[in-house]
């Protein structure tokens, strides 16, 4: 089974994201990348950057609670613990061929947001092991890689597309 995912550039900072062509939910990206606010089927959400160099994160409810954390294994490092719904994860950023967020569960992929290139410009490439994965961890990775795709695609593409693949 295929899925349709599109991120969907609203206004400056602010994208709606949709899957097969049903709104599921929106990101508005507020103090220099530093947080956003996140509306997910109904549900709101604030993601922030903490620590002195902000290399973590936290994703908090409505009632100010702890829902998902990534904590960087060292300053140094390009990949970082995911703790989500009493489960750990591990998210790795490749750099090899384009960048690529990774998120993996007991060394298996469960879901990437990486760069790939058709006639060549560059478009975003969401892959998922299941359609019933938890949409929060991919509106995260979205606040972490939007600044990659605005980095790569020089035009301000106001529209990124990806079919995703579930197994």
């Amino acid at each position: 089974m295929t899925q349709q995912k599109n991120w969907n550039k609203t206004s400056y900072g602010s994208y709606s994201f949709s899957i097969n062509g049903v709104e599921r939910g929106s990101l508005n990206v507020t103090n220099h990348r530093k947080e956003a606010e996140a509306r997910i089927d109904g549900k709101n959400f604030k993601i922030k950057c903490r620590g002195f160099l902000k290399l973590f994160l936290e994703v908090l409810d409505d009632a100010g609670n702890t829902v998902l954390k990534i904590t960087q294994d060292s300053w140094l490092a390009s990949r970082w613990e995911m703790l989500h719904n009493f489960k750990r994860y591990r998210l790795v950023l490749r750099n090899f061929p384009l960048a690529q967020y990774v998120v993996t569960e007991n060394g298996k992929e469960i879901l990437s947001y990486g760069l790939k290139t058709q006639k060549f410009k560059p478009y975003l490439h969401i892959e998922s092991e299941t359609t019933e994965r938890d949409l929060l961890m991919d509106f995260v990775l979205w606040f972490l890689y939007a600044p990659i795709v605005h980095e790569s695609t020089a035009t301000g593409l106001p529209r990124y597309t990806s079919a995703i693949a579930a197994v």
